[in-house]
């Protein structure tokens, strides 16, 4: 069993620009021997699998022959949309518009009895399934329809309010999350890119996590790990947690929640899926030599984006290192780092909602060349914990730590579900 949770994470927004995705889709039921069917019966199958969020076409393919098919919600067409790719005989290709989608109300199965902020009932407000009604056309003119219904293959999809929030609150947090509060890239994933006959996802992206190790058994993100294969590097890339490590070090898991934000496997019926989902990351070693590790990044045959959200404690002064942040500038490599996570320092400062830290005024916060990213939680307003200052460039979502009676009250809100490790939890000894 693989634990998933939900975490306060002191996180910045990773910025991954050229990414894409959300939701899984999944199946339709249906027949495929049609020998048996009555004169007047229409079954339906997927040949394909699509998505219903992202608009990937489904194939779906009738057991018998039919003058047409309409569906009541969706796109049916003769021709793939993303692909080009012409269908075959009593086949289309199927479509959920955005539209629909966004504006669906879908079951949600929760344990918890909890209602979103605009006092709607939390189990009417999330993303568990989709039913889509066919109309068939026989070939003696007659008609007859068939219901399918088009179910969430990562399970806790429903749970990423940063991704797609409709104010689902299935942990019953005190503060619900804010509908439309998300990064709002649904329209990014639909995105067809013709020349290429594909959509926006995070395909070609290469990321460093320049963290706390990765867990890479992690069967959420296994699939999504690069080895850049530079000699030399075994003390900078992490090549694996093992249970002992994690056993000993409860901070060692930063580096695995954020890969899974970043690009956690989608359509594989494991946990959620991530911003870039298919895009690729390399672990580096946080507590390693920085000029080694900048040294490594370069070198990497391939490389966009390097993501710090751990916030980097670089207090020294090197001619050096700051020349290796600027060949990363140089190089079309941007480097995201987190403006930090100390703004609940200090009880005076608290009271009076005041940074008590000045971020901006260390050298690396101020250097040119980094964009430092600040935290936003669920109702889109700065997290409790998040930094403040002049230097900060833009902000995303940290989430919150949920109803914890030792933060402040403003806190109480929804955390961001992402990855945690790959081990049974009878495995750890607390």
């Amino acid at each position: 069993m693989k634990i998933f949770c939900k975490k306060g994470l002191r996180t910045a927004r990773i910025a991954a620009a050229v990414s894409a995705m959300i939701l899984a889709g999944s199946s339709l039921s249906g027949c495929k021997d049609s020998k048996n069917l009555s004169n007047d019966e229409v079954k339906l199958e997927i040949a394909e699998e699509g998505d219903l969020i992202t608009g990937k076409p489904y194939k779906i393919r009738a057991s018998r022959h039919l003058q047409d098919l309409r569906a009541e919600h969706g796109d049916l067409t003769a021709i793939n949309p993303v692909t080009g790719e012409h269908a075959g005989e009593n086949e289309w290709f199927y479509v959920l518009p955005e539209e629909y989608f966004t504006s669906y109300e879908l079951n949600y199965d929760s344990d918890i009895d909890s209602s979103d902020n605009n006092g709607n009932d939390g189990e009417a407000n999330s993303l568990k399934a989709f039913t889509e009604t066919f109309r068939a056309t026989l070939s003696d003119g007659k008609t007859r329809e068939t219901q399918e219904t088009f179910a969430v293959t990562d399970p806790l999809f429903p749970d990423e309010w940063h991704l797609y929030n409709i104010g689902q609150n299935p942990y019953g947090v005190t503060a619900p999350p804010l509908k439309k509060i998300d990064f709002n890239v649904i329209p990014a994933w639909r995105i067809i890119l013709p020349e290429d006959k594909k959509q926006i996802d995070g395909s070609g992206v290469y990321v460093a996590v320049w963290d706390q190790p990765i867990d890479l058994n992690h069967e959420d993100l296994r699939d999504r790990i690069y080895d850049p294969g530079i000699p030399g590097t075994a003390d900078l890339i992490n090549t694996g947690l093992p249970l002992e490590y994690l056993q000993e070090h409860s901070d060692g898991y930063h580096g695995t929640v954020m890969a899974g934000i970043i690009a956690a496997s989608a359509m594989n019926k494991q946990g959620g899926r991530g911003v870039a989902f298919n895009s690729y990351l390399t672990s580096f070693n946080m507590n390693s030599d920085h000029s080694l590790s900048l040294s490594a990044m370069l070198k990497m045959n391939r490389l966009n984006l390097v993501n710090a959200s751990i916030n980097l404690p670089v207090t020294y002064q090197d001619p050096a290192v700051w020349d290796l942040y600027e060949a990363l500038y140089e190089n079309n490599i941007a480097l995201i780092n987190s403006q930090g996570n100390d703004f609940e320092n200090g009880k005076l400062c608290l009271s009076v909602h005041t940074d008590c830290t000045f971020p901006q005024t260390a050298v690396f916060k101020r250097y040119p060349f980094n964009i430092h990213v600040g935290a936003l939680n669920s109702l889109g307003v700065k997290a409790s914990y998040g930094s403040t200052g002049a230097n900060m460039w833009v902000t995303g979502f940290g989430g919150e730590f949920g109803a914890h009676a030792s933060y402040p009250e403003w806190s109480y809100g929804a955390a961001i579900v992402t990855t945690l490790t790959s081990y049974d939890p009878r495995d750890f000894r607390d």
